[in-house]
């Protein structure tokens, strides 16, 4: 058995599960005050997070990094990544909102635009 069929694939509340070659990305929330006591407004927050490229690998498709060298993937389920924002469609999760109620944002991309691991 191969290292990628063993590997945990998606996160266990999460409702989506991606297909073939593309992963789940939740992206990391901005905080409504800035370091310097700031407190930004809605549309700032919102326009920071469009240009997001930070999260975590939460779901791992089938293929996923299988057609890259060794097949071996370069992130796992949990880790803080580094990705292309604007490759990747939006999922809205109704069933997972925040204190505004709002549904939790997800990215769906190709493995490839996973760009790097964080280490923390």
């Amino acid at each position: 058995m191969n290292k990628v069929a063993t590997m945990k694939k998606t996160s266990p509340l999460l409702k989506f599960k991606p297909c073939g070659h593309y992963v789940i990305i939740k992206p990391d929330t901005i905080e409504k005050v800035s370091d310097g006591g700031i407190i930004l407004n809605d549309d700032m927050v919102n326009r920071e997070n469009t240009a997001k490229v930070r999260g975590t690998l939460v779901a791992v498709g089938e293929n996923a990094w299988t057609a890259f060298d060794s097949g071996l993937p370069w992130a796992k389920v949990g880790d803080k990544v580094y990705f292309k924002r604007h490759v990747s469609d939006k999922i809205e999760d109704e069933t997972d909102l925040d204190e505004h109620g709002k549904p939790a944002l997800y990215f769906l991309l190709a493995d490839e635009n996973v760009l790097a691991v964080i280490e923390e």
